[in-house]
């Protein structure tokens, strides 16, 4: 069996999760007025009245948390299986000011039967999970019994751990041991404070008020929040052996922290930082406090924040928020921390960086929607919850700092400032995979609704959507959250029927309305979508694509596509354009009257689980028809899904087509395909036998005739070598894993953009 490298495996390891299955439904429904508490309401409706409509049938659901938002509230359920939580799986109720139910998002399994008896401990799991993954895992700061939705379901232990991608979530079967899968949680962007940042401002500071510090303490230090957030600084470690941080600074003079900044811009301990730190944060939370109505004062809110951060004393360009918090010393002891790096410029000179980095802290603890970059889902790989949360986080730090640029004295030093003003993107043709790329797409149509409908409402509308996301959640989703949140304000009289036809107009200008993990295909008009080069993968994590083929590694589009036949025959036709040519190799997955699907992550990207029909090809263009020879037999009834795999070395630009006709493939031909895939090479993952033919215009066109399905997962085995992450942030400039991802697929997404 190959034994992949340690960079290779990392690769793999890095995209792994476990099933965070998404199906959302969004449903309009009312019920009577009431002057009880919106939580009693939603309570009563979803045990009661509301359960038909919200097709809930024997799925037990736990009121979670209660999010209001001036006179409306959101309230989200837990799905429990045999009083446990079902991961990922839950529902949101709007409850309007009068006390009516208006709408629902409901991702609910429905089905489970798996029983709640585990064999191992969550000591034994971690053991599991330590022996399974190939790279260094510390402790598990919280476990949790879960089942996992994948059929009747998987009973699991949740471990989060501390890891040096700054924090992981594994899922470890509870039975067997097995791994299920792991996904890193830290959240991150590339970053740096004066009034604004050192840019906008100038360099000119400003004295300002440290509202909510603990000027009583004895001694006084930039503690603030009642408790809940304390600023230190960085003295050494990195994230894989923990940091070291200490909190030291005292006043200036009396209670004041009057620091200039120093004349050595990589001073370690630089105390204006640590200043500008402690204030951004504090007007950002009284910002989401005061405004937005969110309970940031619960316990489970704590923060700790460094400055001045550094990866085993070497300079970090980086800013990172991460949910596995901090085991420190006393008081800076936290369930939540906030990063601000020291690199090739300081982070902590923009808030923007700040505020971003704030948008994730609150997201997660209110909500806990993003499954990041490598969130994988029934549909495979899915970034999708990765790019909305991206997206807000963007949206609220310019909100808030009244300017649509974000990180002009940061991200703009690496010439990847992000510009909310920029309404050229839209879904699906102009994303690529990459969260922060893609989010901007959420962002600037949330700027839009700022510009067109004034701050105050966009920010409802888009703290709304946020309030109702499933789990795993895509762009969709989020547009569908804005409408309903916009229903509800047209229900209150803060806006009109009128200002409710506008914002579909922004949204559907960018896309959003038809955003979801499946695209719908229209007639024969192609969509275009960004099929990931594992050359760029393997730049980003130190192996090469010739690796990453040898391992069976292949990267999945990060849409599935759907057709609706008629006629007596459906062609699904793909025209691939790899960037500066090179050679390709992929193949086209279609399923009847379902999307295709996906098995266990393990270590590796999931291999498709349940698909109908299959075609390769190592050409730019590729037929897969399906006719009354295929098997099974074409249904001009049926509704047929398709996702493409591939093992292309280039990044490519995809066009994908569905058109219908008569026998044999008749006004869909034309193209060569490639004649089918070597069954040796695919028995692993689900075979299928393929044959070509002749279509009528003389091309060459290829008739699926095999079922496919059902494979075995494909593992390697590996050394489980605790090491460092390969290309870890610990050089100046130096952007690992996803970071130089990031920029390597927005310099292919200008370059395409620009042809």
């Amino acid at each position: 069996m190959l034994r992949p490298t340690t960079a290779l495996a990392l690769v793999l390891a890095t995209f792994t999760f476990g099933d965070a299955a998404h199906a959302a439904e969004w449903i309009r429904t009312t019920s009577a007025p009431t002057a009880e508490p919106a939580a009693l309401v939603a309570s009563r409706f979803v045990a009661g009245e509301g359960r038909a409509a919200l097709r809930l049938g024997e799925t037990k659901l736990e009121r979670s948390s209660t999010l209001p938002l001036r006179g409306r509230t959101t309230v989200r359920f837990q799905q429990r299986h045999e009083g446990v939580e079902v991961d990922g799986k839950g529902a949101a109720l709007l409850v309007a000011a009068d006390g009516r139910v208006r709408g629902a998002m409901v991702d609910v399994a429905r089905g489970l039967q798996v029983a709640i008896d585990p064999a191992l401990s969550p000591s034994d799991a971690l053991i599991a999970a330590k022996a399974a993954l190939p790279f260094a895992v510390g402790k598990a700061v919280r476990s949790e019994l879960v089942v996992v939705p994948r059929k009747q379901g998987l009973l699991a232990w949740r471990l989060d751990v501390r890891d040096a991608r700054g924090g992981g979530r594994v899922l470890v079967d509870a039975v067997n041991g097995d791994l299920v899968g792991y996904r890193t949680t830290r959240s991150h962007a590339l970053g740096r404070v004066y009034a604004t940042s050192s840019v906008v401002d100038d360099f000119e500071t400003t004295d300002v008020t440290l509202d909510t510090l603990a000027e009583a303490a004895d001694p006084v230090r930039l503690s603030g929040w009642g408790g809940n957030l304390e600023v230190a600084n960085y003295v050494s470690g990195g994230q894989g052996s923990g940091y070291e941080i200490e909190q030291t600074l005292g006043p200036s003079a009396g209670t004041d922290f009057l620091y200039d900044p120093p004349v050595d811009p990589e001073d370690a301990t630089d105390a204006f930082a640590q200043v500008n730190l402690f204030h951004h944060l504090t007007t950002h939370r009284n910002f989401f406090r005061d405004v937005l109505e969110v309970d940031v004062d619960q316990p489970s809110y704590k923060l700790t924040a460094v400055a001045n951060l550094q990866e085993n004393g070497q300079p970090l360009d980086n800013a990172f928020f991460s949910p596995q918090g901090i085991e420190a010393q006393g008081a800076l002891d936290a369930p939540n921390l906030v990063g601000i790096g020291q690199g090739t410029v300081d982070f902590a000179y923009d808030s923007d960086v700040f505020k971003h980095e704030f948008g994730h802290y609150v997201s997660h603890n209110a909500v806990g929607y993003n499954l990041g970059q490598i969130g994988i889902t029934e549909f495979g790989f899915s970034p999708h919850s990765g790019s909305v949360d991206e997206g807000i986080a963007d949206y609220f730090a310019c909100s808030e700092n009244d300017d649509p640029i974000l990180g002009e004295a940061t991200l703009a030093v690496l010439g990847a400032a992000r510009d909310l003003e920029d309404t050229s993107k839209s879904c699906p043709g102009d994303m690529v995979g990459e969260v922060h790329f893609d989010g901007e797409i959420v962002a600037s149509a949330s700027w839009t609704l700022r510009q067109t409908l004034g701050r105050a409402v966009a920010d409802r509308l888009v703290w709304g959507a946020v309030s109702l996301m499933p789990v795993g959640g895509t762009l969709g989703d989020f547009a569908s959250g804005v409408l309903a949140s916009a229903d509800e304000l047209v229900e209150a009289g803060d806006l009109t029927a009128e200002d409710r036809t506008v914002i579909e107009g922004i949204l559907a200008d960018r896309g959003l309305d038809d955003c979801g993990s499946v695209i719908g295909l229209d007639g024969e008009e192609a969509s275009r979508t960004t099929l990931l080069g594992l050359d760029v993968a393997g730049q980003a994590f130190g192996a090469s694509c010739a690796d990453l083929v040898a391992f069976g590694f292949e990267a999945q589009s990060i849409f599935h596509f759907s057709g609706t036949a008629a006629g007596e025959s459906a062609t699904f036709h793909v025209d691939l354009e790899p960037l500066g040519g090179g050679d390709v190799d992929y193949r086209l997955l279609v399923r009847k009257d379902a999307p295709v699907t996906f098995g266990n992550g393990g270590v590796a990207l999931p291999p498709p689980a349940e698909w109908d029909y299959e075609v390769g090809s190592t050409e730019g263009t590729l037929d897969l028809v399906i006719d009354a020879s295929s098997d099974p037999p074409f249904d001009p009834a049926s509704t047929y899904y398709a996702v493409i795999l591939s093992k292309n070395c280039p990044t490519a630009a995809v066009d994908i087509s569905f058109r219908t006709g008569g026998s044999n493939g008749e006004g869909g031909a034309g193209g060569s395909g490639a004649g089918g895939v070597d069954p040796a090479a695919t028995a692993a993952v689900g075979s299928t036998s393929a044959s070509t033919g002749t279509g009528p215009t003389g091309g060459t066109t290829t008739s699926a005739v095999g079922a496919g399905g059902g494979g075995d997962d494909v593992t390697a085995e590996g050394d489980g070598c605790g090491c460092e992450v390969a290309g870890a942030d610990t050089g100046r400039g130096h952007l690992a894993g996803f970071g130089a991802l990031g920029l390597a697929i927005a310099a292919f997404a200008r370059r395409r953009r620009s042809r």
